[in-house]
């Protein structure tokens, strides 16, 4: 990939939306969150449910792009400090089940990704991720949380998701 392919913002972004919005381009390099299915408690998930569905409620037309921005700035720190206060089991406190997972996201580094950076927490992962040519974010992510799903449930003695 050239820097011009790089720095081509006229290049498509694809939008995608599940539970969370997935935007996608090609040359692009992502911030990437994820936990473990475990790490937020259920009453914090009734609570951004409920956020979520009052601010659907609202006039959006109401708030500017700058406002909204901040809504979900705020929202995401919010959902960040109960990730880092550290609910659910925790699985990758323990070095040898945090290697199983560090050995899933080095696998195809230099082959089908870049891994630019990664942390791993207690109950949540960070990467900054580059997909090489001819592999899509998406497929990357599956064998990554795939793979380390049932690495580390084999490891631990666990069925059933691992990862949200």
């Amino acid at each position: 990939m050239s820097n011009d392919d790089l720095f081509n913002l006229d290049s498509e972004v694809n939008i995608r939306r599940r539970n969370l919005p997935h935007w996608t381009r090609a040359g692009a390099i992502y911030w990437i969150t994820f936990r473990l299915a475990d790490a937020l408690p259920l009453g914090k998930l009734r609570q951004l449910k409920a956020e979520k569905e009052e601010w659907a409620l609202q006039d959006s037309a109401a708030l500017n792009d700058l406002q909204r921005r901040e809504r979900e700035r705020l929202r995401t720190a919010r959902v960040q400090d109960w990730l880092d206060a550290g609910y659910g089991a925790c699985v990758f406190r323990r070095a040898c089940v945090r290697d199983l997972l560090v050995e899933c996201l080095l696998r195809f580094d230099g082959e089908r990704l870049k891994l630019h950076a990664a942390v791993v927490m207690r109950n949540h992962v960070h990467l900054i991720l580059e997909p090489l040519e001819n592999y899509k974010l998406s497929a990357l992510m599956c064998g990554i949380k795939g793979g380390s799903a049932r690495a580390v449930n084999r490891f631990i003695g666990s069925t059933g998701a691992l990862w949200m």
